[in-house]
């Protein structure tokens, strides 16, 4: 036993796995302990392992698995809540009897384990929502929302009258995790006239969307008397819709009667940068004073060229002042040389307002101008990024953040401590991909280049997309195994181990490559893939990254090679 105890805590994950393995044999009380303690091992192979064993134990482990749902690990008493949803129907009852347990932490993963039985679980999830203790309600309001059923969307609605604000923003997370699920029935509440039931209906549709839901929420932000704060929290929710179908109702709400409306709807076109262009410059042709004044700000604000006459026009022509002075600080902003001579003609406004505006947009014009001059010169190369950054147009700006917006955060994944940066999300938004291939594009301007190489697996999909927009070939570096012969290859180190890179043999001989992955953490990767194309007889021109760990110093491993990357941890 001592010797099996030693292998558990050995350096080597392999051996560790292997002392594992050798417990399936007998499910005894000793054996499913040091199960038990496996189940937080820092390996996923090693708790893989030990959750398979453990749900062939069946009902001899139970009691254990239960007590391991207290203990002091986290990692333990999650896999311990995984082993219990994977034991199938035959111990359902047992379970749906512990949710009624005095016991907090037991009640909280219990009622995640019993919300994977979707229907069969939600009379006992009621049940303990309408007894009166309040850490038990919210685990089991949290626990429907994973039910992933219809029937859990009215108790939880229900749930949207309780005095409690807590109460009422667990339930609202719930329905959202329903998704699509929840919308008919929280459209229904979206006018029911109850203040406090709506607002919750509108933050409930914005965060599931979805075209119904959209819909929904236009027709209630162009309704009569809506209140104000209710508008705010639709086009707040605006932001992440990124649908055309948005875009007319944010320029209606651009002449509202309401300043902090105008304002929240002209920055929520901002967010959806290239959508709402051309409604934009449509809209400058509107009746409405506060729509001109605010169609033109934002269009500057995006650096939109293709605005630029209508803009000049109006900042001659406009019959209010307000729009003529916007139109001048939309022009400097896009420090747009060609607008100079109407912006001096401007100097002679009959409002002072519009002559101030002309007057620091033409000296907005100027320091761009001393910047261009200067880009090429080596000074440059010795400012930070940060300072760099600082020179980039407010339109790049404003993709970087939206796009920032767009990755997810998932703790503890793939293993306990690691923070995982899901680029998930943006790749399902409609403009995430095209977004980062114009600004990747934009970073190579001027520069020759054959070939993009992608790194595996998600430099696929963002070097493909480059090499399209570029017009050049793409060439994947695989895992080892994955190509078939002849092919070259170079190892690197992993924390628990080595990998191994793959190239087609010759196939980037002479060529000038630029390589492509979606993080830059530690560099290993990136470094194997510059060796590997130098090996193949091909020249690394630069390496690009959505994503880049600053702390971790990666581009350290890279020298000599230009390293850009959009988004910065």
């Amino acid at each position: 036993m001592k010797d099996l105890m030693d292998s558990l805590k050995d350096m080597d994950y392999r051996v560790r796995r292997d002392a594992v393995l050798s417990l399936k044999g007998t499910a005894s009380k000793e054996n499913t302990a040091l199960l038990i303690e496996s189940l937080g091992d820092d390996n996923e192979t090693v708790s893989s392992e030990a959750i398979k064993i453990l749900k062939n134990f069946g009902e001899a482990a139970l009691p254990h698995l239960i007590g391991a749902l207290k203990h002091s690990s986290y990692t333990v008493r999650r896999n311990a809540a995984q082993v219990l949803a994977g034991m199938g129907n035959a111990y359902l009852q047992t379970l749906l009897d512990l949710a009624k347990t005095n016991d907090d932490d037991i009640q909280f993963w219990i009622s995640e384990v019993i919300s994977q039985f979707g229907s069969r679980s939600v009379k006992t999830l009621v049940e303990i929502i309408e007894a009166d203790d309040m850490p038990a309600k919210l685990c089991a309001i949290s626990a429907l929302g994973r039910t992933r059923v219809k029937e859990a969307v009215r108790p939880l609605l229900h749930c949207l009258d309780e005095e409690q604000w807590t109460i009422r923003k667990t339930a609202a997370q719930a329905l959202i995790q329903l998704g699509q699920l929840a919308v008919d029935e929280v459209i229904r509440v979206l006018n029911c006239g109850v203040t406090d039931r709506e607002f919750w209906a509108i933050q409930i549709l914005g965060e599931i969307s979805g075209s119904k839901a959209r819909k929904s929420l236009i027709s209630k932000l162009l309704s009569e008397n809506i209140p104000v704060d209710q508008k705010q929290v639709i086009l707040q929710s605006m932001r992440n819709m990124e649908s055309v179908e948005v875009v007319e109702p944010l320029i209606q709400m651009l002449g509202d009667k309401n300043w902090f409306v105008r304002k929240q709807a002209a920055d929520t076109l901002w967010e959806l940068g290239e959508m709402g262009q051309e409604h934009l410059i449509r809209a400058l042709r509107s009746k409405n004073t506060d729509i001109r004044y605010w169609s033109v700000k934002v269009l500057g604000d995006l650096q939109c060229l293709d605005a630029v006459p209508q803009i000049c026009q109006i900042l001659k022509n406009d019959s209010s002042w307000s729009v003529r002075a916007s139109a001048a600080l939309a022009l400097g902003e896009m420090g747009y040389e060609d607008a100079t001579l109407d912006l001096v003609d401007a100097l002679r406004d009959s409002s002072e307002y519009v002559k101030k505006n002309a007057m620091v947009a033409l000296n907005r014009i100027g320091e761009i101008k001393q910047a261009k001059s200067q880009i090429s010169e080596e000074w440059v190369q010795g400012f930070t990024r940060q300072v760099f950054s600082d020179l980039q147009s407010s339109r790049t700006r404003g993709a970087l953040a939206r796009l920032k917006e767009m990755i997810r955060d998932v703790p503890d994944f793939p293993k306990p401590g690691v923070m995982f940066k899901d680029i998930g999300p943006l790749l399902a938004s409609p403009n995430g991909l095209s977004d980062v291939s114009k600004l990747f594009a934009a970073s190579l301007k001027g520069r020759d280049i054959d070939l993009i190489v992608g790194i595996e697996s998600r430099g696929f999909l963002l070097g493909a997309a480059l090499a399209q927009l570029l017009k050049t070939g793409f060439v994947p570096l695989r895992k080892k195994g994955k190509l078939p012969p002849p092919v070259l290859s170079q190892k690197y180190g992993l924390e628990y181990g080595e990998d191994e890179l793959e190239l087609s043999e010759g196939i980037v001989r002479n060529k000038s490559v630029i390589i492509i992955d979606d993080v830059l953490a530690t560099g290993g990767t990136a470094k194997a893939a510059c060796d590997l194309i130098l090996l193949s007889g091909g020249k690394v021109e630069g390496f690009l990254c959505l994503i880049e760990l600053d702390f971790l110093d990666g581009r350290a491993k890279l020298p000599g090679v230009s390293v850009e990357s959009l988004i910065h941890y």
